[in-house]
Parts: C-alpha cells; sequence; structure tokens
C-alpha cells in the first residue's frame, strides 16, 4: 500500500495527466486482491474451522448482516456528515503514507497483547487520527481501511472472513471519523477538543465492531459464569484503553498552539499558480486558455493592478526568483 501511494504521489508529481488512470489501475488491484483474500479465507473457514469442532458457534449470517450493516452506517455517515477536502493529492497521499507507516510502526510497541486477539499500544491511532483532523473523514477513513488491512498481519487472529471484516478493516476504518468535529467547524477555538471527541465517536464504533465479531464468532471464549454477549462487551474493552492512551498524547500535543499553527501550515494547501506557466485573466484567476503565453495583450492593466496579488498569494514553491524580477521589471516598465 506504501508503494501504491508513492507510485501515484510520483505520477501526480511528474505526469498528472495519467493520475485518474493510475488511480483506476490501483483500485482495481486493490479490489482483485482483496476478493482473492475473501475466497481464500472463506476455503480455510470451511475446510479447516468449520469441520474442526471446536468454534462451534460460529454465526455466517450474523456476521455477515454485522459487517453489511457497519459498512453501510459508515457510508452515511460520509454522505452527511464529512465534507470534500480540496487538498493537493500529493501532500494527501504523501501525508497518509507517513500516517499508516508511523501508526503501524507504533503497533508493534505493545503494552498489553490480549489473549484471543488485540492489544493495547503507544499512540498507534494518533498519526491517522491526525490525519483525518487535517485531510478530512474522507480520506481519514480510506488511510484506517488500510491500516487495518495490515493490522491483519502484524496481530491476526483470523477464523471466518466476515469476521476478519468486523475485526480488522472496518473497525479501523471508524477510527478515520476522528477529524469529523474539524471539518465542521464544531469547538473551532479548541482543536485539542476536536481531536478528543472525534476520536472518542470513532473508537465507540470500532469497539461496537469488536463487539459484534466477539459475540459472533468467539462464544466459545466465554468463560464459565459468562454469556456470548456479555464476554463480547467486556473483552473488547481493551479498545477504549488503547484510543484513551492515544487521545491523552493527541490532546496534550493540540494543547500546544505553535505545534498546531506548524501543522496547519503543512496540511494548508497554498494557491497559487505560476506566471510562467499560467495565463492571467481581468478578474486575477488563472486561465487554461493560451498555456504558452505569459501574458494577454491587456498586459499593461494587469500587472498594475494584480502584480501585488499575484506574488503575495502565489506559493514561492511556483514563483522562482527569476520569476520575480521579471515581474517587478516590467512593473517598472508599465510605470
Amino acid at each position: 500500500f506504501l508503494l501504491i501511494g508513492l507510485c501515484l504521489a510520483l505520477i501526480n508529481k511528474f505526469a498528472s495527466k495519467y493520475f485518474n488512470l493510475a488511480k483506476i489501475i490501483c483500485g482495481v488491484l486493490a479490489l482483485c486482491a482483496f476478493a482473492v483474500t475473501i475466497w481464500l479465507m472463506t476455503k480455510y473457514y470451511l475446510s479447516d474451522v468449520k469441520d474442526g469442532g471446536y468454534y462451534t458457534n460460529v454465526s455466517t449470517l450474523w456476521l455477515t448482516l454485522s459487517s453489511v450493516g457497519l459498512v453501510i452506517l459508515l457510508a452515511i455517515l460520509l454522505f452527511f456528515f464529512s465534507k470534500k477536502i480540496t487538498a493537493d493529492h500529493t501532500k494527501k497521499i504523501v501525508f497518509g503514507a507517513v500516517s499508516i507507516a508511523l501508526a503501524y510502526a507504533l503497533s508493534y510497541v505493545r503494552l498489553f497483547r490480549m489473549p484471543q486477539g488485540g492489544s493495547i499500544t503507544l499512540c498507534s491511532l494518533l498519526p491517522i487520527m491526525i490525519y483525518s483532523y487535517y485531510f478530512g473523514t474522507r480520506n481519514g477513513v480510506t488511510v484506517g481501511l488500510i491500516y487495518g488491512f495490515l493490522q491483519a498481519i502484524t496481530d491476526a487472529w483470523i477464523i471466518h472472513p466476515m469476521q476478519f471484516l468486523l475485526d480488522y478493516p472496518i473497525a479501523f476504518s471508524f477510527i478515520g471519523l476522528a477529524g469529523i468535529f474539524k471539518e465542521h467547524k464544531i469547538l473551532d477555538k479548541i482543536p485539542a477538543l476536536q481531536l478528543i471527541l472525534g476520536g472518542i465517536i470513532g473508537s465507540t464504533l470500532r469497539y461496537l465492531s469488536h463487539v459484534l465479531s466477539g459475540i459472533f464468532a468467539f462464544e466459545v471464549y466465554a468463560p464459565e459464569g459468562f454469556s456470548g454477549v456479555a464476554w463480547g462487551f467486556l473483552y473488547n474493552t481493551f479498545a477504549f484503553v488503547d484510543i484513551a492512551i492515544a487521545l491523552v498524547a493527541g490532546g496534550i500535543l493540540f494543547v500546544n498552539r505553535r505545534l498546531v499553527k506548524q501543522l496547519d501550515k503543512f496540511a494548508t494547501v497554498q494557491k497559487g499558480f505560476s506566471i510562467k506557466d499560467k495565463n492571467i485573466n481581468s478578474d486575477n484567476t488563472p486561465s487554461n486558455e493560451n498555456p504558452n503565453e505569459v501574458i494577454n495583450e491587456n498586459t499593461d492593466e494587469v500587472i498594475n493592478e494584480n502584480t501585488e496579488n499575484i506574488v503575495s498569494e502565489s506559493s514561492t514553491d511556483n514563483l522562482t526568483c527569476k520569476d520575480c524580477c521579471e515581474v517587478k521589471d516590467n512593473t517598472t516598465t508599465n510605470d
């Protein structure tokens, strides 16, 4: 996944016209890999788990209904409560890959490992939460989904394909909802509280996903005196401890206003354009017509009125020293 993200970032940077095609190809490859994975897990369940006689209370029907229900719930939340965040594709992909890598590395720092799967880690979910906070819940859910698949490799406890979906990709996708308060500018002056409340919502839904998996797949592990439902709710409380550590760390970080401003600076897309690459209309917007022309016939009026705005609004990455000198020379000539 990290390699795919890196390839997409490079394509967007150096061959942006092929970016949409590259996304489609990567999406098709990912869906094919997912289909093969589910098929192999189904084969494993039917041949080894079901015939083994140990997991006798696995309910395929309820596991399937739970998976479908949570996916629909997630889709509804994204449709009604998420907003499309305008962000540079390269920055979005690179930051997403870095967030996944950090979360994956921190997941190896286990403070406590549960006997039937699951663990309490050192802030492994915090990078995903911060990414969702700055790049939106839609992108955050995607990053959480990828991280869930990686967790299935790191700390796998899988007996059924639907249980796999509940415990890994679906559960960790909900962590991507951590930025929902930021998107709607609720409590906008208290970024730490925005992150914490968003993290609580995401972790609660993650807990629900784990509980449904425990009830319908792992009832056999319930100790004497506990029903499958009671044990499912009790066992998976580790998810709250895991997220609590991340929330405390995130709250401490976001109390530092200087750090928040620095993160805002990295995540904010600076809207600008190169004078050499874009034509300038009279309304101070770039035009796609005649991209090789620097300035149209109304050069004098445009330069006099808009030069200061162009220099101030364009990012330093787009304006080179030569560009600035050209603008200054033209302005002097016009004066």
